[in-house]
């Protein structure tokens, strides 16, 4: 069977190309031939890219690290970034808002520390 949308052949009920659900047309179905099935996606649906999802993946890495590391809070704000470009390449999924809130943590307690810092500094 090939995707309505991309045209790839498609073994399962996803499209390894582009993430799509596939409907299936059993026989007894009917339907209008000369116009294309539409495919709706829901919000659980698999992710319509790889590149998007390791784009998650190293964002909650990132997120994980500024958390654990406020003091590098470059790592924070990288991984914000590409938390927010995951969602644009079309990959939500519970794992990329996780990497945001957990950057958006990391960027707080970064802050946090360098106004510790810089009132024992200034204190001293």
């Amino acid at each position: 069977m090939n995707c309505q949308s991309c045209g790839a052949v498609v073994v399962g009920n996803y499209c390894e190309h582009c993430g799509r659900k596939i409907v299936r047309v059993t026989p007894n179905q009917n339907i209008n031939m000369n116009r294309p099935t539409q495919v709706r996606e829901t919000p659980n649906s698999q992710p319509s890219s790889n590149y998007g999802k390791q784009k998650g993946i190293a964002a909650l890495i990132l997120g994980i690290s500024s958390v654990v590391l406020p003091v590098f809070g470059l790592l924070g704000i990288v991984g914000l970034v590409l938390a927010i470009s995951a969602k644009q390449d079309g990959y939500i999924c519970s794992l990329r808002t996780t990497a945001f809130v957990l950057n958006v943590i990391g960027i707080g307690l970064s802050v946090l520390a360098f106004v510790c810092f810089l009132s024992v500094a200034l204190y001293v």
